[in-house]
């Protein structure tokens, strides 16, 4: 079904605000050819007479002009996001991303950029509703938070960013569900480099966002890999903007968890209030370390300083990486030294340098590889494919002895 025929039957209640009768006029005239079935269309200017006309209209969507003086388009949009949640859109003719972020930022859950097209009308209003109708049914039904993955490491070089990504693509491929990935390195991170993409946001753009987030607002800062993962990359280049805080980290990891099954979050490597915060909200925290005695001395610092914290060795799985062919200490000896189990081992495979080199995955680029096959069997195991795929042998076995008394 077209757009266009999708959204002229919802029967819709509009809100034009607009300080200009000639804009409203146009926008009018815009909405009418886009054949959107509207039930009633109400015009007003901006300020206090755009909130008490939407209190009394209760509009489906409300369409705020954002224009100079700034000041009063962000205050009226502020005021009318706080009456209708999710249901405004900015429009202007100022195409400046900074205009976009302040519009959004004030609550606009749109921003459209003039010369507005009746179809790209139709798409957004067609989207925002869209968005609105997921967010009200998740309030209704209570649904289920996905599983937090964080991945950490105590030193640079030991993979934990190949782990993350990796691990990522595996459970995508592995259990067809949804995955984000999140790059919490707070200046230069390398997860959009190592999944080959270039980000249009990224983590430093929600470094000024003030409002309480929402799923739909943390979607519009993730940029699509080809394996389906969803990722929020960290800035690429040095940030002067400064970093979020733990509470918006915190509300960007919690509102990820509402709309994917898995959210994995490549740690940084010191253990700061923003990773702790993150730690706190984990299902599994993933400890990589590899056999350099540099790596093991402060792995055991770091397993000392977590059960501190109060995370128990059920919470944090050990993972040994062996990324090159020469261990300085023996594959059996680690364990021993750090006094803690291995929950996993991912062997030293040359795959895993080629295909970086080449800006790919290896999961993608070579799936049969042993570290390829190494890493979708860490996927399945962390998910509990193999419990249920265990559970479900079980089951058919019990079935087929009955069957035979």
């Amino acid at each position: 079904m077209s757009i266009e025929l999708r959204v002229m039957n919802l029967g819709l209640k509009l809100l034009l605000v607009d300080d200009r009768l000639e804009e409203r006029s146009t926008l009018r005239r815009l909405i009418e050819s886009s054949e959107i079935n509207v039930t009633a269309i109400e015009e007003c200017g901006a300020g206090i007479e755009a909130h008490s006309v939407a209190q009394e209209l209760g509009p489906d969507i409300i369409l705020v002009a954002f224009e100079e003086p700034i000041a009063r388009s962000l205050k009226t949009i502020e005021n009318l996001a706080n009456l209708k949640p999710g249901l405004v859109v900015a429009y202007s003719s100022l195409s400046d991303t900074e205009y976009l972020r302040r519009a959004m930022r004030s609550g606009a859950r749109e921003y459209l950029v003039k010369p507005l097209k009746a179809r790209e009308l139709a798409q957004t209003i067609l989207d925002v509703l869209e968005g609105d109708r997921r967010r009200q049914a998740l309030a209704e039904t209570e649904a289920l938070q996905g599983d937090v993955y964080t991945i950490i490491g105590p030193k640079g070089g030991i993979g934990k960013t190949t782990l993350a990504t990796s691990l990522a693509i595996g459970l995508a491929s592995e259990t067809k569900q949804r995955v984000a990935l999140v790059d919490l390195a707070s200046q230069l991170g390398d997860v959009a480099m190592m999944m080959d993409i270039v980000p249009e946001r990224t983590m430093a753009d929600m470094g000024n966002l003030t409002r309480l987030l929402e799923p739909e607002i943390v979607e519009s800062f993730l940029s699509s890999h080809s394996s389906g993962v969803k990722v929020l990359a960290a800035s690429t280049e040095v940030n002067h903007n400064g970093f979020p805080s733990p509470g918006l980290i915190s509300q960007i990891v919690e509102c990820l968890t509402k709309s994917y099954d898995y959210v994995v979050i490549d740690g940084d490597q010191l253990l700061t209030p923003t990773l702790l915060a993150v730690l706190e909200m984990s299902t599994i925290i993933v400890l990589v370390t590899s056999t350099e005695i540099t790596s093991i001395k402060n792995t055991k610092v770091f397993l000392e300083i977590l059960r501190s914290q109060g995370f128990s060795d059920d919470k944090v799985k050990l993972v040994v990486n062996y990324p090159h062919q020469n261990h300085a200490i023996p594959p059996g000896e680690a364990s021993k030294v750090l006094q803690y189990p291995i929950f996993w081992k991912i062997p030293f495979d040359n795959t895993c340098t080629q295909t970086t080199n080449m800006g790919q995955s290896f999961i993608l680029a070579r799936p049969k590889a042993k570290i390829s096959q190494n890493i979708l069997q860490l996927a399945r195991s962390i998910s509990g494919l193999h419990t249920k795929k265990a559970s479900h042998m079980l089951n058919a076995l019990v079935g087929r002895l009955g069957s035979r008394r």
